[in-house]
């Protein structure tokens, strides 16, 4: 099968998605979750792409998790809602 070519431009958008080898929940470890931010956060600096946004596939308001969206630290509406850059800093919009 052929490779696809993907063509990427300055200041376009991208959706970057993640899917686990047989719906794997390895999302479920904080320690996971750390690591893959952390490693989103090392191919910024070393591939030049800027962040505007980031969250968990299901929403964990609705699902109990927490009471409110500030409560979860795994979103970037921290970043923005609560000037909160702990997990991951966005890089703004100009």
């Amino acid at each position: 099968m052929p490779r696809l070519e993907h063509f990427y431009g300055q200041n376009h958008l991208h959706y970057l998605t993640v899917n686990a080898y047989r719906k794997a929940r390895i999302f479920d470890s904080d320690r996971y979750k750390r690591k893959f931010v952390q490693t989103l956060d090392d191919l910024r600096t070393e591939l030049g792409f800027r962040i505007i946004g980031y969250v968990m596939r299901n929403n964990p308001v609705k699902r109990g998790l927490v009471a409110q969206p500030g409560d979860w630290p795994w979103s970037s509406w921290r970043y923005y809602y609560l000037d909160d850059s702990s997990v991951l800093a966005m890089d703004r919009l100009p």
